[in-house]
């Protein structure tokens, strides 16, 4: 595996994994939103075994949701390595073989001369003039 292909491989392990992290914590406020309307059911009158089986029911619903999500995520980042791969397995020779065309058709530029600036002298006036900075007061 190649230098870049790991840097893309890094990339989409980060960006799954945060978006996994970030999936997690939207199934969390779900199941808590559902577990609020069924303890809001239970003041107004719900018998406790029907609203634990509700409970239990909005649990896995929206696990199953998310969790499908999650794996349509690992499956896309799977599908952006594959399709990298191709494209760089493509792309690797052709730019190679561009870059060895330019190499040989192009001469090496002659070097940028450096201009020479002049150093100015001093003059004899400004080893006499005052020292500058803020003047006295008074």
């Amino acid at each position: 595996m190649t230098t870049l292909e790991q840097h893309v491989t890094a990339y989409r392990d980060l960006i799954v994994a945060s978006f996994d992290n970030a999936m997690n914590t939207v199934e969390l406020i779900h199941q808590t939103f559902a577990e609020m309307s069924v303890d809001v059911l239970q003041e107004l009158g719900l018998p406790e075994g029907p609203a634990d089986a509700v409970k239990d029911k909005h649990h896995r619903l929206i696990h199953i949701w998310y969790d499908g999500i999650s794996t349509a995520n690992h499956a896309l980042g799977e599908l952006v390595i594959q399709q990298w791969s191709q494209i760089y397995e493509f792309a690797e020779p052709v730019t190679e073989t561009f870059l060895g065309y330019v190499a040989r058709v192009m001469p090496e530029p002659p070097p940028v001369p450096t201009p020479e600036v002049p150093r100015a002298r001093p003059t004899a006036s400004a080893s006499r003039a005052a020292p500058r900075g803020p003047r006295p007061v008074g």
